[in-house]
């Protein structure tokens, strides 16, 4: 396959002359009642349940499990593709220990789908990272919450070395116009003061850079609670994430978005936190390792691609009744660990007005 091409993220993207218009106004009416739902945009993937990192606030690594379902993924890709998608995320786990990892980025590169990974660049990452942009891999999001080997070490449970391999690749791959090289880290007691660090380092190499506060997860509680933040901490997290919102005045460092930055620290504080109404189920949609499909990955799942196509579950009465539970702020409640900011971002890099469609919808307090 023909190396990738210096990245265009708006190019990948944004939908073509009047489409962003004509996407908002279907979505508008759908959101009170006039319309179909228009097809998702982006997909978020779960690619396997395998993991070489000990994140303390993870469960993947004491908790393993296999990987997805290739071809089963890839002909839902092609669904949605065919629906209209644009974007597809994906994690794990370790997304590059999945055995059919290169074939699914094949895919989405076939079917024109603009495709990212979520990586911890641990170990040997470097060559598995290798093979996947030669089969059209996009981006690569490397998730690193501090340089500092000691704090690393503490966080992650392994040794920095492969992670600073793998960034140092990716500076030279972006050097190359073969990938859109961003950083995305989780905001902890244990990582505050690096904050700004992080950002000037992915500055320098013109990366961009996103954060998601720590979340408590079922049966590894104990574990999370040695990272959660005092008060003390989260007003310094609070203050440090005011001066990088305030360093971007242009919107060409964070690959986040800015209203929920700035209530990272109310995430920290109010762990069912509602802030404005998400698009979980309207804009995107989440396929699990098992195949299940979901509004959002913490909601209960609304089919399988196993027993239905993509298609036909995203129209599915399941996935309407999901909908409509978050649109009445019925959902479990969360700042979705990241998805949503990416999300968001890329429907502002759709040209998607999400705001004025979701402007008379119930507020969350």
């Amino acid at each position: 396959m023909k190396r990738n091409q210096p990245v265009r993220i708006e190019a990948a993207s944004r939908p073509a002359g009047g489409e962003a218009a004509g996407y908002t106004d279907r979505l508008s009416k759908a959101l009170s009642g006039g319309g179909p739902v228009p097809n998702p945009l982006v997909c978020f993937v779960v690619g396997t349940g395998r993991c070489n990192s000990r994140c303390l606030y993870c469960p993947a690594w004491d908790h393993p499990a296999g990987d997805i379902d290739a071809p089963m993924l890839c002909r839902a890709l092609r669904e949605f593709a065919q629906m209209g998608g644009r974007v597809v995320g994906i994690s794990g786990g370790e997304p590059t220990l999945c055995g059919g990892m290169a074939e699914i980025i094949r895919t989405c590169a076939e079917t024109g789908l603009y495709s990212i990974i979520v990586t911890n660049g641990a170990f040997d990452a470097v060559d598995r990272l290798e093979e996947l942009l030669d089969a059209g891999l996009n981006a690569i999001e490397v998730s690193v919450d501090t340089l500092d080997p000691v704090k690393y070490k503490r966080i992650r449970g392994i040794e920095m070395d492969g992670v600073m391999k793998t960034l140092a690749a990716l500076e030279k791959w972006r050097n190359e116009g073969r990938v859109w090289g961003l950083l995305t880290s989780t905001l902890s007691a244990a990582n505050a003061p690096d904050i700004l660090p992080l950002l000037d380092y992915a500055r320098a190499r013109s990366w961009q850079m996103t954060w998601h506060p720590l979340k408590l997860v079922r049966g590894i509680e104990d574990r999370i609670m040695e990272l959660w933040p005092s008060e003390d901490v989260i007003r310094e997290i609070e203050n440090n994430l005011s001066l990088v919102i305030e360093s971007d005045p242009d919107d060409v460092l964070l690959y986040a978005d800015k209203t929920l930055l700035r209530h990272a620290g109310d995430a920290l504080r109010s762990r069912r936190l509602r802030l404005s109404p998400c698009m979980a189920g309207w804009t995107e949609v989440d396929i699990a390792l098992s195949g299940d499909v979901r509004a959002c990955c913490s909601m209960p799942p609304v089919g399988n691609l196993r027993k239905a196509g993509l298609r036909e579950i995203w129209n599915s009465r399941r996935m309407g009744l999901a909908r409509a539970m978050t649109k009445r702020g019925l959902c479990p409640g969360c700042w979705y660990s990241g998805q949503i900011t990416e999300a968001m971002f890329w429907q502002r890099r759709m040209g998607l007005d999400v705001e004025d469609c979701i402007r008379g919808l119930p507020k969350r307090g």
